[in-house]
């Protein structure tokens, strides 16, 4: 059998984890760092990043099977120093969050038949992800924007329904908001990974400050169409706001919330309240590419 370089025995092991053979994955994962430390010197650049790579799938294979310590060994060879705590992977910690969490989670909290009715508009195969270019490679990301009081099509409606559980979170903001910013997201069946964690920030701000300004929205939200699926995990949120790093004393808290259709989180950061812009985005969910809903049940397509 002949050698092959780094980078092809990375992508063998994304297919192996695609198809849900984590041995398999496990095998070419080391394969391809093994691969990587025999070429020394003549390592090409693409080789150095299938390596990179491999040590960060290992890791986070590790992660979700609870083997902490190989993990930590992994990220330490990337010089990372921290990660999610071992609770949130292993989904045991039943803590209330603290005060200063402003996370609220709300269950058949909005119209049933809107929410039929958003989920089959955004179905991933509906016409809305081809209007929109969104499989595009030239297209990175993009999003909508709403505006109070319209009620022109049905994610308008949606927003405008959701506006009653923005107070139960912060009335105060939920009573000034000038704008919604919305998107939504489709997982196929090899973007096991999910979504990575991230800031919701005035995008546009960000870019023409060069990084030097950051601005959140007063108000995070997302509103699940769809219910769980084994293929994907939950979606985390945490008290960690930017800055929050640099204070020694920082100690951040987080939750776990799964996918049920219908079902709304929203989260309100705590300087945000003082900001002079009211917006709020929101986040309408993970619509998985391998399921579809066929009268009222979930199955495979």
């Amino acid at each position: 059998m002949r050698d092959l370089r780094p980078a092809a025995l990375l992508a063998r092991a994304i297919r192996r984890r695609t198809q849900g053979d984590l041995a398999g994955e496990e095998t070419y994962l080391t394969r391809c760092l093994h691969r990587a430390e025999s070429l020394h010197a003549h390592a090409r650049r693409d080789d150095r990043e299938a390596a990179r790579l491999a040590h960060f799938y290992l890791a986070l294979q590790r992660c979700q099977l609870g083997r902490f310590q190989e993990a930590d060994a992994h990220l330490s060879r990337l010089g990372l120093r921290a990660r999610l705590a071992d609770d949130l992977w292993t989904e045991s910690c039943r803590e209330a969050p603290g005060e200063t969490f402003a996370l609220r989670v709300f269950d058949d909290g909005l119209p049933a038949e809107v929410v039929r009715r958003a989920r089959d508009a955004l179905h991933p195969g509906a016409s809305y992800w081809q209007d929109h270019r969104y499989h595009s490679e030239d297209v990175t990301f993009y999003s909508h924007a709403h505006l109070p009081g319209d009620e022109t099509h049905i994610i308008d409606q949606l927003i405008e329904a959701m506006r009653p559980l923005l107070e139960k979170v912060a009335a105060e903001v939920a009573s000034s908001v000038k704008v919604a910013e919305w998107w939504v997201h489709q997982r196929m069946p090899e973007q096991w990974h999910g979504h990575p964690l991230h800031y919701d920030t005035n995008e546009q701000l960000l870019r023409d400050s060069g990084g030097s300004h950051v601005e959140h929205p007063a108000i995070s939200s997302v509103v699940y169409l769809c219910d769980d699926s084994p293929r994907f995990g939950p979606t985390v949120v945490t008290s960690q706001e930017y800055g929050d790093v640099a204070e020694a004393a920082f100690q951040g808290q987080a939750a776990l919330v799964r996918p049920r259709l219908g079902r709304a989180l929203a989260r309100s950061p705590r300087p945000l309240f003082k900001a002079r812009r009211r917006w709020f985005g929101l986040d309408w969910g993970e619509l998985w590419r391998d399921r579809a809903f066929e009268d009222g049940r979930m199955v495979d397509y």
